[in-house]
């Protein structure tokens, strides 16, 4: 990996860190009683704070970043991607939406880096413990 490339992703790691613990307060401020739809299957559960949390993520980045494309949850064209070619933001917005649904406080915001194929850094940010 070339010097300019490892800045890059230094700027791009320390912004994310900064977003995760901005967005992180829509899921500390969800409440006790989350409520959600189903995707695909009973299993794929998503609530309006997965949405929420990726809308955030999407808006901020694309804004400092508009040349990184985004893999994302809870978009709907996940099988039209090509994460070889070019560069990608991966996000999980509520990695973990069953434990946050039924109040575990055990989930985290999930956000990765990829160049050509080559995952060059990953977030995961749990609010509840701001770890």
């Amino acid at each position: 990996m070339e010097t300019n490339e490892i800045l890059k992703a230094i700027k791009i790691k320390n912004y994310v860190i900064k977003l995760c613990k901005k967005v992180g307060k829509i899921i500390l401020g969800a409440g006790d009683k989350v409520n959600f739809d189903q995707k695909t299957n009973a299993r794929e559960l998503v609530t309006k704070y997965d949405k929420q949390v990726q809308d955030y993520l999407e808006s901020k980045l694309s804004k400092k970043y508009p040349e990184i494309n985004f893999l994302a949850e809870e978009s709907d064209d996940l099988g039209n991607v090509d994460v070889n070619n070019g560069e990608f933001f991966v996000i999980d917005p509520i990695d973990g939406t069953s434990n946050f649904i039924h109040n575990l406080k055990h989930s985290a915001i999930s956000v990765g880096y990829v160049k050509d194929g080559e995952i060059l850094l990953g977030v995961v940010y749990n609010p509840y413990t701001k770890d």
